[in-house]
């Protein structure tokens, strides 16, 4: 029972920490910063997870099977990813309002264009990633902007396809790692004893280790004693 509650508490610990980095880089993708520069603190907080898993590794005290680990961390780009786009489809779904908005800025960049919106006289804040498919950049569109600011605007029509996929695709990203990060911390019973048993951790088997040794000198030196006493 102890061990099973062992390896569901690491495996939790796991979930949270990539629940939280995820959270994190949701939070990161707003419509403050420009889409490179929160691509690239996305892959920074990225290369955190994977650091994390090893200092938590580290400080096990039972073996940790990196293999599993790895597979965990490649699915956590897209665990993180598919966070970012809960936040953003449940702000808009929320208070998001549907306005017609025209192209003010195009900025051009290596990573995809990006466009800075205009509606009714004033910058919509944040950035439109995606320009309608058959529509000139001159034309007027119809975005889902969030009134606060909090996250980019969006096509009504990637507002429909994140809610209606965000929930299913979650689920299945939550089921893999898990399936991935149970082995990885999987603790069998003479792992168990070894490490964890109330007689089998590594200082338990020094301690008695010592402890046996101490008696056998004592035992030796009351030979050794007895032996002095028959001589004289």
């Amino acid at each position: 029972m102890r061990r099973a509650g062992l390896i569901v508490g690491r495996v939790a610990g796991c979930f949270a920490l990539l629940l939280g980095i995820s959270g994190l880089a949701a939070v990161t993708a707003g419509a403050w910063i420009r889409p490179d520069l929160a691509a690239a603190l996305g892959a920074l907080l990225w290369s955190l997870v994977l650091i994390a898993l090893y200092a938590a590794a580290a400080g096990a005290r039972s073996p940790v099977r990196f293999g599993w680990l790895y597979a965990v961390w490649v699915l956590s780009a897209l665990l993180m990813g598919q966070v970012t786009t809960g936040v953003w489809a449940a702000v808009l779904s929320a208070r998001g309002e549907e306005v017609v908005a025209t192209s003010a800025v195009k900025h051009v960049s290596r990573t995809g264009d990006t466009y800075t919106l205009e509606a009714g006289g004033e910058l919509i804040p944040g950035r439109l990633t995606t320009w309608p498919e058959g529509k000139s950049e001159v034309e007027a569109v119809v975005v889902v902007r969030d009134p606060a600011g909090l996250v980019d605007p969006r096509l009504p029509e990637e507002l429909a396809e994140a809610r209606e996929a965000f929930w299913p695709l979650l689920l299945i990203l939550l089921a893999v790692i898990g399936a991935l990060t149970a082995p990885a911390y999987w603790v069998t019973r003479d792992d168990y004893r070894e490490f964890h048993g109330p007689r089998g951790t590594r200082r338990a088997r020094a301690a008695a280790m010592n402890a046996r040794l101490e008696d056998i000198r004592r035992s030796r030196r009351r030979s050794a004693a007895g032996s002095d006493s028959i001589d004289h």
